[in-house]
């Protein structure tokens, strides 16, 4: 995966993130942003989180 930062502005900065897989297959996912905090809103949604934590647990009764 790749993520480029496409520059519109300096001041404040306003920008779009791309995501783009290593295989070049699918276009690539966008996120525009503006401000410092927008970048990491913006990388947070291009990235992801993590997935949560599934616990299951089996019980046998005898």
């Amino acid at each position: 995966m790749e993520i480029r930062i496409v520059l519109h502005e300096t001041e404040p900065p306003s920008a779009h993130l791309e995501r783009v897989e290593a295989d070049g297959g699918e276009p690539p996912d966008e996120a525009p942003f503006t401000g410092w905090l927008g970048l990491m809103r913006a990388l947070e949604s291009v990235i992801g989180q993590p997935p949560p934590r599934t616990w299951s647990w089996t019980a046998q009764l005898e």
